[in-house]
């Protein structure tokens, strides 16, 4: 009797397994369906007028602890931009910082704010204080950048561009910079492309807000006087959260409005940045899914498909994941099919059923690079998906365990020469 109900339960929980990567690879594919809609349908016409010329005056803020190896091209892209000078505030939050930056920082003409508060370190608690610091200021609108990062030249006049076509926020397209530069960074540009361009271009196209994903933000001012900022782990993931819920805020994906973020050549170099997303996000999705859910019931202050759509993406877990479980069922299934001398059909249609799972989220990828134009390389990087994804399922979790550090952590660089912007 307990031998069969053990049995029973361990079906049971198979199917439900089943049904959670289904249902997860679904969403996904949906996304997959509407970014290519979109895209086509946001294709530039020949003769489609030129944009206005920009009115919005813009505050960039970067945070930056020890980064003066990067911080100077950083800059630099921004005077480089297509955007005119006299709108274009810089302001540097050096934090922490033991090194030059500041003094490098300020040789740019950037502004610079030194803080000094080793007992609250981070991204969150620098661009709280910054803001305290220049509230005063008369600004239109607020950019965020992080300081190994490189903006397109027209990354302000096409985020300002979406502000005046009426959004409050927007989220730019965030890339990595140097994709070929090694099989883990590719990699990374290739999960990149899937997070921070499909499905962003995907959540806007069915009604959902795009998402923040913490450089390449742009908030109009009254949203950021309105507001505080976190110190959480993910602050980012969290404030995209609250303006869904407070105000029925939707962030809008500017495609392009196109950045590059220097990533960690090695997977032990990423380490403390993935596990850091990955808690965050883990928190955030036992605190806010549950009224998200309330709310795409109920109705709040956006469309009810913005809280369904928001709620999916804190549920998903990171998408090495749901391949190491979709690839899984795909094995068992094919070799209980092939040892199955009966041709049971419960068990054809098991294996039909992992098969269409895994087919979908292939398609999903290349899809996602097909969007970037992403070269040879990164579709290269995906023959080392298996390690990447055993990796990251490791990192996810680790992630789970209770009583985990939320303290936070500084991503390790990598001491290769920045890339001039010249």
């Amino acid at each position: 009797m307990l031998r069969r109900a053990a049995g029973l339960l361990v079906r049971l929980v198979a199917l439900g397994a089943r049904a959670l990567l289904s249902a997860m690879t679904a969403y996904l594919g949906v996304l997959a369906i509407a970014a290519t809609a979109s895209r086509r349908r946001r294709s530039p016409r020949a003769d489609a007028p030129q944009p206005p010329t920009p009115t919005h005056r813009l505050a960039v803020l970067i945070p930056a602890h020890d980064e003066q190896r990067l911080i100077g091209s950083t800059l630099d892209a921004i005077v480089a931009a297509d955007y005119p000078a006299d709108l274009v505030r810089v302001h540097v939050v050096a934090d922490n910082c033991t090194d030059g930056t500041a003094a490098i920082a300020r040789a740019a003409g950037a502004q610079v704010h030194e803080r000094h508060d080793t007992a609250h370190p981070g991204k969150g608690p620098a661009l709280r204080w910054l803001l305290g610091r220049i509230a005063a200021d008369e600004v239109d609108a607020y950019v965020f950048l992080d300081a190994d990062t490189i903006i397109d030249a027209a990354f302000l006049h096409e985020a300002a561009k979406a502000m005046a076509a009426g959004a409050s926020v927007v989220q730019g397209h965030y890339d990595v910079r140097d994709s070929t530069s090694s099989p883990v960074v590719a990699f990374r540009a290739a999960a990149f492309s899937a997070r921070t361009f499909l499905r962003p271009l995907g959540r806007n196209a069915i009604g959902g807000s795009a998402g923040l994903y913490g450089n390449g933000m742009v908030f109009a001012a009254d949203v950021i006087d309105a507001t505080s900022w976190s110190d959480h782990l993910t602050e980012d993931i969290e404030l995209h959260l609250r303006l869904l819920l407070e105000s029925g805020t939707l962030v809008r994906f500017a495609p392009s409005a196109r950045l590059e973020a220097e990533m960690p050549s090695t997977l032990e170099a990423s380490r403390t940045q993935h596990e850091r997303w990955e808690q965050g996000r883990v928190e955030l999705a036992r605190r806010y899914v549950p009224t998200l859910l309330r709310h795409a019931v109920a109705g709040g202050p956006a469309r009810r498909v913005a809280y369904l759509d928001a709620a999916l993406d804190q549920f998903v877990p990171p998408f090495s994941v749901v391949v190491a479980g979709a690839g899984s069922w795909f094995v068992v299934a094919a070799a209980r099919l092939a040892a199955d001398r009966q041709r049971r059909r419960s068990r054809s249609l098991d294996a039909v059923w992992a098969t269409i799972v895994v087919l979908v989220q292939t398609g999903y990828v290349l899809q996602a690079l097909r969007l970037v134009g992403a070269p040879r390389a990164v579709y290269r990087s995906l023959l080392g998906a298996p390690r990447m994804a055993a990796w990251k399922l490791g990192v996810w979790l680790r992630v789970l365990r209770p009583s985990r550090p939320t303290t936070w952590i500084r991503t390790t660089r990598d001491d290769r020469p920045a890339a001039s912007t010249r």
